[in-house]
């Protein structure tokens, strides 16, 4: 099976959820039903709908105007019925599909091309290499990636010392909430080698969510 040649396709760099390879990105009228993968709450809302009524304005996040997106979005809850080990996330009206078989990826997004946002697949060099914890990053020479969690002081000290070291690259959004008293996590920066990284973990500790190897995609 292959993809409509209309869908714009972006190259996984590392899994989704640290489990799925592949992601479709549908634009959904009422995505929120489908939060959390309950079907049988999507089904029942769905079938509740009288065709005659619509368009659907209330709640105000409802965005169902016509047959069509009613029409789409039976469609869609039929095809997701129907697959196994999948997961979605909902950004209204985003619905983020996750899964590691290409074949569904084919068969959600021809449901409407044109309400599919785009497609992420791994590359074919890469894709035997895509494994948890890992991230392919071009142009990068550094051999890990850490993200930061929520901070409630700040790191002036680790800032001073990581600005003065050549085994480590902060970005900015990383240097403004390491600065801040309290910031919301999210932010991240490269770390050249395990002895660098010791030291890091010696300064920020528990504060680090996350830990991924990073490899060179053009030398991988």
């Amino acid at each position: 099976m292959k993809l409509n040649q209309k869908i714009l396709v972006k190259k996984t760099k590392k899994l989704f959820m640290d489990t799925y390879q592949y992601k479709a990105v549908l634009v959904c009228p009422v995505s929120a039903w489908f939060r959390g993968c309950n079907l049988d709450f999507a089904r029942q809302k769905l079938r509740a709908i009288d065709p005659t009524k619509l368009p659907l304005l209330s709640p105000p996040w409802s965005k169902l105007r016509s047959r069509a997106d009613l029409d789409y979005c039976i469609a869609l809850e039929s095809k997701l019925s129907n697959f196994q080990d999948f997961d979605i996330r909902v950004e209204h009206p985003l619905l983020n599909f996750y899964t590691n078989n290409f074949n569904d990826i084919v068969s959600i997004t021809s449901v409407d091309i044109d309400r599919t946002k785009y497609v992420s697949v791994p590359d074919e060099v890469l894709y035997p290499k895509l494994e948890k914890n890992t991230v392919f990053l071009p142009k990068i020479d550094f051999g890990f990636k850490i993200t930061m969690g929520k901070t409630r002081t700040s790191y002036d000290s680790f800032i001073n010392w990581a600005e003065t070291s050549d085994k480590v690259r902060l970005t900015k959004r990383c240097i403004q909430d390491l600065s801040s008293d309290r910031s919301w996590g999210g932010s991240y920066f490269y770390v050249k080698d395990e002895k660098s990284l010791t030291m890091v973990k010696m300064f920020l500790g528990t504060e680090i969510v996350r830990i991924d190897r990073v490899i060179n995609a053009i030398s991988a």
